[in-house]
């Protein structure tokens, strides 16, 4: 019993090592998008549109 509860916390261990970095590299471009966004709304509606296709296309990448 003891060994599974071993193998099972060294699995999650490796998983959450495997999440973190995915984790704050998703959180770090939602932010740098939103910036973005904020930074061009006061340009005008076609750059605002613009922008917003750019980071669908980042996103996907």
């Amino acid at each position: 019993m003891e060994k599974t509860q071993t193998k099972q916390n060294g699995f999650y261990r490796s998983l959450f090592a495997l999440v973190l970095p995915i984790a704050v590299q998703n959180l770090i471009s939602t932010a740098v998008s939103s910036a973005d966004v904020v930074m061009v709304g006061y340009v005008g509606q076609d750059a605002l549109s613009a922008v917003s296709l750019v980071n669908q296309v980042m996103f996907v990448l």
